[in-house]
């Protein structure tokens, strides 16, 4: 991509003056424009200079203070959305222990009913059967 000198001077770190003396001098290659000015290609660029690190006041120029509030407040949005998720599948996870916990109370108290029900059948089943009762009982085979 074809960047002018100015921009050229940004990336680099270097006044436009130094870029275009540089051109100049062949030390650089780049293209003469119409209305003036010089477009460089940033491979060549990077070829004769090292890019620097944008710093937080070029950011600000290219972005605005209204921009970077906004950056700002979305950032912080996302990190509570963050807070929030983990709370989130934290209380999942505790919901998920509890009704396992819970399910197997149930079937606890399942089967020591089902339990109680058969005790409780046996003795109605043994109460069924009376003994005979009377003086006669004693003489009866069984």
């Amino acid at each position: 991509m074809k960047i002018s000198a100015s921009k050229a001077s940004k990336l680099v770190g270097k006044s436009i003056p130094t870029i275009t003396r540089a051109i100049k001098s062949g030390k650089l290659s780049a293209e003469k424009r119409d209305g003036g000015g010089w477009l460089i290609d940033e491979s060549e660029l990077a070829r004769v200079y090292d890019f620097i690190t944008i710093t937080s006041n070029v950011t600000q120029e290219i972005l605005g203070d209204e921009s970077l509030q906004e950056i700002s407040m979305l950032k912080a949005k996302l990190e509570a959305k963050d807070e929030i998720m983990v709370m989130k599948d934290e209380m999942f996870q505790d919901a998920k222990y509890r009704i396992e916990d819970l399910e197997r109370q149930r079937d606890k108290w399942q089967e020591e009913a089902t339990s109680n029900r058969l005790i409780l059948e046996d003795h109605r089943a043994r109460s069924k059967i009376k003994p005979r009762g009377g003086f006669f009982r004693f003489f009866s085979k069984s």
